[in-house]
């Protein structure tokens, strides 16, 4: 397959240039990064698998293995149902649980997590985050966001933007749902029995999950504000999503001729928000934000901001729990995890001008899993960890309050 079909998966998605400087590595006290002590599972589930979108979920959790079996797994990506000549290392990415492994139950329940993928890649380029928040004793949930996934960034023309505007409000459906079938999961004769507890739950997400995350955590849409800012000159690109605002409203079931500040999405069983690099954070003006009361943490590149919006998401909310955590000089796609194959090819999604994609994600592990450990278990050590004058590595810049 053509380089330039594979370039056509990152959508909208700021790519990276060539790599122009010594990439950061990670340093120093990253104790979190560190694998948990939990065996972790993979199981796959289908939502909605009667309708007209079904929707496929993978679920990580503790797991035992009385066999000693290896924490090795074939992701699919389900690509070569369309591309039926693909190679292996295009469409399986390569992670580290076991599949349908027993969950560990008699350690549970365990707080929930659920994880919000990019625009039109899968929930599988970030599965190593949903593994490690698995060893430390979560029970992380992540839908294939049908609309805005792989397979959408291959069959949709070049130019479209609807189905990802539309997606906006898809996702906050399937987030909805997934909270609803966990709860059904973890019901008396069900298959993660005395696993989850639904009394803590965060929600996390990159790129256009980022903006998903933010939405059920409370963040309001502001269309007044974002009609404003769409007038200056050069916005031409991220202001088609006004286009499609009626469009959003109406599948979300509320006046499509709404203005100002949209009616709130959150979802109260929702207690902590980590937003990676957001997308379409204009759409939330300043105003927006304030609504989100949870903890709250933002992770953003600062070479990923062009308009001056994204860093509102950790700045406006109205959390007494926050935290910012700026890759120097990073664009988008840190947070991702190429098959060795997309590498070899030197397919530009796998890079970073400025960060070894490595030590990026040493870092992602380190401050999520803190930040979940400190506000969904109490963990006094995890806190500690995210005081700001326990922060010191190369290449980030941190903020926090409440810490």
């Amino acid at each position: 397959m053509s380089r330039v079909v594979f370039v056509r998966l990152v959508g909208f998605m700021i790519i990276v240039a060539q790599l122009a400087v010594t990439p950061l590595a990670a340093q120093d006290a990253t104790t979190y990064a560190e694998r948990g002590p939990y065996t972790v599972g993979a199981m796959e589930f289908l939502m909605n698998a009667d309708s007209e979108r079904p929707v496929p979920v993978t679920v990580w959790y503790p797991a035992l293995s009385p066999d000693g079996l290896p924490e090795e797994i074939m992701y699919d990506t389900g690509l070569r149902a369309i591309l039926p000549d693909m190679p292996d290392g295009m469409v399986f990415f390569p992670g580290s649980a076991i599949a349908n492994a027993a969950p560990d139950a008699g350690n549970g329940p365990y707080p929930l997590v659920i994880y919000s993928h990019s625009n039109i890649t899968s929930r599988f380029f970030t599965a190593y985050l949903q593994e490690q928040l698995a060893s430390y004793g979560f029970v992380v949930m992540a839908a294939e966001h049908i609309g805005s996934a792989f397979i959408d960034g291959i069959v949709n023309p070049p130019e479209a933007i609807e189905p990802y505007a539309l997606a906006v409000a898809y996702r906050v459906q399937d987030v909805a749902g997934e909270l609803d079938l966990a709860a059904q999961l973890a019901a008396p004769g069900e298959a993660f029995e005395g696993m989850i507890d639904m009394e803590n739950v965060a929600i996390a997400g990159w790129s256009l999950g980022g903006n998903t995350a933010l939405l059920l955590a409370g963040a309001r849409f502001d269309v007044a504000a974002m009609t404003e800012w769409c007038q200056e000159p050069g916005r031409d690109e991220p202001c088609r999503l006004l286009d499609y605002t009626a469009q959003i409203a109406g599948i979300l079931g509320f006046d499509p001729d709404a203005e100002g500040l949209w009616p709130s999405f959150a979802d109260s069983r929702i207690d902590a928000v980590i937003d990676m690099a957001p997308g379409w954070s204009m759409a939330f003006g300043v105003d927006g934000y304030a609504a989100v009361t949870v903890p709250s943490m933002t992770l953003m590149g600062t070479a990923d901001d062009p308009f001056g919006t994204v860093i509102n998401a950790y700045r406006e909310v109205s959390s007494t729990d926050k935290a910012l955590v700026a890759f120097e000089g990073a664009g988008h796609t840190i947070y991702g995890n190429c098959p060795q194959f997309w590498i070899d090819g030197q397919f530009p999604f796998c890079f970073d001008a400025a960060w070894d994609m490595a030590a990026a994600r040493t870092y992602v592990k380190h401050f999520a899993t803190a930040f979940l450990l400190a506000e969904l278990k109490g963990d006094e050590a995890a806190r500690v960890a995210l005081a700001p004058d326990a922060v010191s590595f190369p290449g980030i810049t941190y903020e926090a309050v409440g810490f």
